[in-house]
C-alpha cells in the first residue's frame, strides 16, 4: 500500500482577524443608510460618529476574532492528535464557515481519510487543491485516498494529454494565473510602446515570445476560471449510490458507484442529480449520497 501523511499544519489563522471587519462594514452601511434620512447636518454629524467607532473599535475586535480563531484552530489540532478526528472536523468545518482557506480544508480532509471517509476525504483535498495547488503532502494523500476507492473508471478524454502540453496548469492556482496574466499585459504594453521609438531585432524577438506566452496564459487562466466556476463537480460519500435512467427511484438501475468516485454535473432536478463519468456513462443519482465540490 502506497505510503501517505496525515499532517496537521499547525498555521496561525492571522487572516481570520479580518472576519470582523465586514461586520463592522454591514453596520456601518446599514446605520448610514439610516441616516440618510436626516436633514443635511444631522447626516455628516451622524456618518462622523459611525466612521470614528468603526475606527476606533475595528484593530480591537479585529485582534479578538484573530485569538478567537487561533484558539479554534489549536483546539481543532489538539482533538486530531487525540485520536478525535470527528471532533477536530467540526472544528475546521466551523472554521471553514467563516473563511476559506487551504491548509484548512487539508487538515479536513486529513481527518476524514483518518476515519476512512474516502468521500469527503477526496472533496476537501480537491478544495484545498484549489488553494494549494503545489502542496506536496496534499498531493500525496490525495492520491492515496484515489487508490482506496473501489472504482476504477477509465478515462476516454484528453486530461493527461493536456496537461502534459499544458504543465502549468496544475501547479498554478486561479489567482496565480490571473496574477501572472496581468504582469505579461503590463509587459507585453511596456515593449510595445518601447518598439514605437527602438526597433531593434532583439525587441521584436521579445514581443514575439512575450506575445505567444500571453496567449498561453490568458488561455489557460480563462479555461481554469470557466472550469472553476462554470462545471460542477461531485464526490460519492456514501458507501453505495445506485446510477438510473431517471431521476426516480423506479427508474431502471443502471450500474453503482462507490465512495470516493468522482464524477460532473450535468443537471439538477429537485434531489437528483444527472451526472457523468469519464467514461462515457451517463445517470441520475440522488442528492442525500453525495458531495458537490
Amino acid at each position: 500500500m502506497g505510503k501517505t501523511r496525515y499532517e496537521i499544519r499547525d498555521m496561525s489563522l492571522r487572516a481570520a482577524a479580518k472576519q470582523s471587519l465586514p461586520v463592522h462594514m454591514r453596520l456601518l452601511r446599514r446605520y448610514g443608510c439610516l441616516a440618510m434620512t436626516f436633514s443635511a447636518d444631522a447626516k455628516h454629524t451622524v456618518m462622523g460618529l459611525l466612521c470614528t467607532i468603526f475606527i476606533i473599535t475595528a484593530p480591537a475586535c479585529a485582534q479578538t476574532a484573530a485569538t478567537d480563531a487561533d484558539a479554534l484552530f489549536r483546539q481543532a489540532n489538539s482533538e486530531y492528535q487525540q485520536g478525535n478526528y470527528a471532533q477536530a472536523a467540526a472544528v475546521y468545518q466551523s472554521l471553514l464557515k467563516e473563511r476559506e482557506n487551504g491548509y484548512l480544508y487539508y487538515n479536513l480532509g486529513n481527518c476524514y481519510l483518518k476515519m476512512n471517509e474516502f468521500g469527503p476525504a477526496i472533496l476537501n483535498y480537491r478544495h484545498a487543491q484549489k488553494f494549494l495547488p503545489r502542496f506536496p503532502d496534499l498531493k500525496m494523500n490525495l492520491e492515496y485516498a484515489y487508490r482506496e476507492t473501489k472504482d476504477n473508471i477509465e478515462d476516454k478524454g484528453y486530461s493527461s494529454l493536456f496537461t502534459t502540453i499544458f504543465f502549468w496548469y496544475q501547479y498554478l492556482s486561479l489567482k496565480e494565473m490571473l496574477i501572472a496574466f496581468l504582469v505579461l499585459n503590463f509587459l507585453l504594453f511596456s515593449l510595445a510602446v518601447f518598439r514605437l521609438y527602438f526597433s531593434p531585432d532583439l525587441l521584436k524577438w521579445l514581443l514575439i515570445i512575450f506575445g505567444v506566452t500571453y496567449l498561453l496564459c490568458a488561455g489557460s487562466a480563462g479555461f481554469k476560471w470557466y472550469q472553476e466556476k462554470s462545471i460542477r463537480e461531485g464526490i460519492v460519500f456514501d458507501n453505495e449510490i445506485a446510477v438510473r435512467s431517471g431521476n426516480n427511484a423506479g427508474n431502471v438501475l443502471l450500474f453503482k458507484l462507490h465512495a470516493g468516485t468522482g464524477f460532473q454535473i450535468e443537471e439538477i432536478k429537485g434531489d437528483w442529480l444527472k451526472i457523468s463519468l469519464t467514461d462515457g456513462k451517463i445517470g441520475w443519482v440522488e442528492k442525500a449520497g453525495v458531495g458537490i465540490i
